[in-house]
């Protein structure tokens, strides 16, 4: 019995081996289509997702008024529409913020504007949090 028992266990064996091998060899050439395929989209088309990432993250986009001028019941104008413009600053698209700053300042300097941010800017920016350096700015070209 013991000899029946030990056969079995032999032929046992064997299968689960043969199965095991075949769910390794399974595995690991899913695994390596995984790498592939990885190793493709990063390093032979990287550039290319990359720069549709960039496109991807700068939008613009008119925003048109909910309404018309407000008045009073004499029909005098209370508020009217005008055209605002805000100067946005996302940290993430530079690699020195104080270069830039420099250069946003010689512009303003151009045109005789005041640029009334301060040189701390820098150091509190927070890398993907775009924040406001200038509201209501003039539209100059």
């Amino acid at each position: 019995m013991e000899e029946l028992h030990a056969r079995l266990n032999d032929q046992q064996s064997a299968e689960f081996q043969l199965r095991f091998k075949i769910l390794f060899a399974v595995i690991l050439v899913a695994l390596s289509l995984v790498i592939i395929r990885l190793g493709y989209l990063q390093i032979i088309r990287g550039d290319e997702f990359h720069q549709k990432s960039e496109n991807n993250s700068i939008r613009l986009r008119k925003i048109r008024p909910p309404r018309g001028l407000i008045m009073d019941l004499r029909r005098q104008v209370m508020v009217e529409n005008q055209p605002s413009f805000d100067i946005l600053f996302a940290p993430n698209r530079v690699g020195d913020i104080a270069n830039v700053m420099r250069k946003m300042k010689d512009i303003y300097d151009e045109r005789n504007l005041d640029f009334s941010i301060d040189s701390t800017l820098a150091e509190r920016a927070r890398p993907f949090a775009p924040f406001r350096l200038e509201r209501n700015a003039q539209w100059f070209v």
